[in-house]
């Protein structure tokens, strides 16, 4: 037969195979991977980390700038209600003012009219007056008229017994006064028939 075979168990475990020495490569490989690997978590961890730093503070942020602008809304909330209540104190100043004027104008209407009552009265006792001196005056000038006629019907009667004297003259020829008797003689007839016609 040909050559003998030699039966020889396989090993069980690596532990059993045989040691050869190690090598420098496996072990630098194994140092880079692992380099590597811790590298590659640092910085995942270190890039997970800064995001959320940046939420962290935009979320900060966002809540101030909330809050600034709850405190900014309140404050214009609080300027709008202050301006308000000047706005208030303002219009009762007004409402005030204006209730002293009403009051005062009323005083002056209330004189005003005791005023124009008085003018009135006193422009009805100037009617009343000029009514009577109306009536006065249309009684002065019937009178005047009156005294006009009589004084016209004493003038022909004047004339009318100066013709009759002129015509007994003439008729009897003979002058019985001068001539400047006839008008003291008239002077003294005139009051009496005067006297008669009144």
């Amino acid at each position: 037969m040909g050559g003998e075979v030699s039966y020889k168990r396989c090993p069980q475990s690596p532990t059993e195979m045989s040691k050869k020495p190690s090598s420098p490569k496996w072990k630098l490989w194994v140092t880079v991977c692992g380099l590597a690997v811790t590298l590659v978590l640092f910085f995942t961890f270190l890039a997970l980390y800064i995001e959320e730093r940046t939420e962290c503070e935009s979320r900060c942020y966002n809540h101030t700038s909330s809050a600034e602008d709850k405190m900014t809304g309140s404050d214009a909330l609080r300027a709008q209600l202050a301006a308000v209540n000047q706005s208030l104190e303002n219009t009762a100043q007004h409402w005030n003012s204006c209730k002293e004027e009403v009051q005062h104008l009323r005083k002056n209407t209330s004189v005003l009219e005791g005023t124009i009552e008085a003018k009135e009265e006193a422009y009805k006792r100037l009617q009343d007056k000029k009514n009577l001196l109306q009536n006065q005056l249309s009684q002065l000038n019937n009178s005047l008229e009156n005294y006009k006629q009589q004084g016209n019907e004493k003038d022909k009667t004047i004339q009318r017994l100066k013709d009759q004297l002129n015509t007994r003259q003439t008729s009897s020829g003979m002058v019985l006064f001068p001539s400047f008797l006839i008008p003291s003689l008239l002077l003294f007839i005139a009051p009496g028939v005067l006297c008669s016609l009144l």
